[in-house]
């Protein structure tokens, strides 16, 4: 039965996601960046919570939803992987600066939301 929950939790973290992708496009600010924001954002709202999740709810079915059901669905590394490959290919620098900032500020983060 907990499949059947994570699974049902992870395609509610997907939709959030999509929604969230779909309000940046109404921006032509952020369309307009090389930078990609919304997978940015959306992978460093997913450690935060991941983060506060693993620190203040014990170990439980719930937490095994949230986690990877609603807060797996919701971040995408899948996304990050291709816009860093496409990236790679006209914005090199840009594309290490993604990176690195993704996986730094990821674990800047977590360790803001356990203490």
């Amino acid at each position: 039965m907990l499949t059947l929950y994570v699974g049902i939790a992870s395609g509610l973290g997907a939709c959030l996601r999509l929604l969230l992708m779909d309000l940046f496009k109404l921006s032509s600010f952020f369309s307009n960046l090389h930078f990609p924001v919304v997978t940015f954002l959306i992978n460093i709202i997913g450690s935060a919570l991941l983060g506060l999740l693993f620190w203040y709810v014990p170990s439980s079915d719930l937490n095994t939803i949230l986690s990877v059901g609603i807060i797996g669905g919701f971040t995408t590394l899948s996304t990050f992987n291709n816009e860093l490959l496409l990236l790679w290919k006209k914005h090199k620098i840009i594309c290490l600066l993604y990176g690195t900032s993704t996986y730094l500020f990821g674990i800047i983060v977590v360790l803001i939301t356990i203490k």
